[in-house]
């Protein structure tokens, strides 16, 4: 399986103390006090007049809202929206820049993923302090990397075939005998394997096998879970993206989501590749994702910023513990955490 690695007591208390910081953090912050610096790389991107976006996980349909916000606020630059599978983004930047681009400008992704950029010298530097910007360390942990938003994982649930009383109100709850056969869950187990952060290795592996015990339908896609949780095929899917569960519940299915404790919480960060073609423009991206427009963002698709205590994230997780990897944790662990991904994935099979 590669390499293990236990969580000592020492790295147990971090992570504690992190997921309590997390809920009392201010906002990501950027727009402080933009100086002359900023102003002229706000001018240069006006000129470049597009900027190139890859994102994944949100169909370009449902990113009108916040192409809507963008156009609003910088109306010069064009804002070309390409939707990337996540396991494709990073690998499809890798080949174009190395055959000398261009790219996009500007792309989002876990740290444990981006780190493979970093190491091969393929993103731009960024001093956003430069610019009279005041980033925290938590969203700003390399200069190549600014968090955007956050990823926490939830359980979506048939309003009509699980009542408010019978609702799990923690993650062991779902190892009830009474879920057997009623459930689903992503068959990539990020949340589950992000549980380690407080839970260790050992006890999430018993807890994985658990509730394999349980026999949940595995959904390799946003689509198959949703129409299988609201047709009621399933009366529940767990550990999926609870961003994944806005399209429903705004189009009126009989959805809705549930939070269970600890709260598995992964951070997304917004990167720059050398070889996109409008740099300057990708700086103006990039700081309105993390800044000023995560609000937009989340209105429109759900992904929303934990630290920004005026999101609808950041209400919805307020008082529960959540479980998450620091920055440096995630990239130095990367072969780790995914041989983990591949572990649990492989109980959930039976196999």
């Amino acid at each position: 399986m590669g390499q293990k690695f236990e969580l000592t007591r020492r790295d147990l208390m971090n992570y504690a103390l992190a997921a309590t910081a997390a809920s009392m953090m201010p906002r990501y912050a950027l727009a402080q006090q933009p100086n002359a610096a900023w102003a002229a790389v706000e001018a240069a991107a006006k000129k470049e007049g597009k900027v190139v976006l890859y994102y994944s996980g949100v169909p370009t349909p449902r990113a009108a809202g916040f192409l809507n916000a963008w156009a609003k606020r910088y109306p010069e630059i064009k804002l070309d929206f390409i939707e990337v599978a996540g396991s494709a983004n990073i690998s499809r930047i890798m080949q174009e820049s190395l055959a000398g681009g261009p790219t996009c400008d500007v792309t989002t992704n876990t740290m444990g993923v981006v780190d493979g950029l970093i190491k091969q010298d393929l993103l731009s530097a960024i001093n956003w302090k430069s610019y009279g910007m005041n980033p925290s360390k938590e969203a700003y942990p390399t200069p190549y990397t600014l968090a955007t938003h956050a990823v926490s994982y939830a359980a979506m649930y048939n309003t009509k075939k699980v009542s408010a009383a019978e609702l799990p109100k923690k993650a062991e709850d779902l190892l009830d005998k009474k879920w057997t056969g009623r459930c689903g869950t992503w068959s990539r187990p990020i949340g589950i394997v992000t549980l380690i952060g407080i839970w260790g290795e050992d006890k999430t592996t018993d807890y994985v096998k658990r509730l394999a015990e349980t026999k949940p339908r595995l959904f390799s896609a946003t689509a198959a879970w949703n129409d299988a949780c609201t047709s009621g095929e399933v009366d529940m899917v767990h550990f999926i993206p609870g961003y994944t569960a806005l399209g429903p519940i705004q189009a009126g299915a009989p959805v809705n989501i549930t939070m269970l404790q600890p709260v598995p919480l992964t951070l997304v960060y917004g990167i720059v590749p050398k070889m996109g073609a409008n740099p300057n423009a990708a700086k103006v991206l990039l700081a309105w994702l993390a800044g000023e427009g995560s609000i937009e963002i989340e209105k429109a698709i759900g992904r929303g910023n934990p630290f920004d205590q005026g999101s609808e994230t950041a209400k919805q997780l307020k008082g529960f513990e959540l479980s998450s990897f620091d920055s440096a944790f995630e990239a130095e662990k990367a072969e780790y955490l995914a041989s983990l991904e591949d572990k649990f994935a492989k109980i959930l099979q039976g196999r």
